[in-house]
């Protein structure tokens, strides 16, 4: 069975600084806690020591991100695998064509001061 921690943690992957820190102030007052990365790299840390998420958000206009290796990464450890996963961007493809659960277009509002 899967435990979900107390608060449930979302993961969100994008390079871009203000968008990160927004998302992670949104989260945190929507009773989450984040998990911060800025790249592949971060993620696979997060993988390795963190609790799973209930949640992963992607920023696929993230220079360099190669979003097949990832959700590959994601889909072969046991305990990620079966996290949803959606995508944002500002020209983004189906989700089934991606093979992601979802699509947030940007912009994207992650609450106003």
């Amino acid at each position: 069975s899967h435990l979900v921690p107390d608060p449930p943690h979302v993961l969100f992957i994008a390079s871009d600084p203000l968008l990160r820190n927004r998302v992670g102030e949104a989260l945190c007052a929507g009773g989450f806690a984040p998990l911060l990365a800025v790249h592949a790299f971060d993620a696979a840390s997060y993988m390795a020591s963190a609790p799973t998420p209930v949640l992963i958000v992607i920023d696929v206009d993230s220079p360099g991100l190669d979003l097949g290796n990832l959700l590959g990464r994601f889909r072969a450890d046991a305990r990620w695998s079966r996290v949803r996963v959606v995508v944002t961007g500002s020209n983004v493809e189906s989700p089934g064509r991606l093979g992601v659960n979802g699509v947030l277009p940007k912009p994207l509002d992650a609450g106003k001061g």
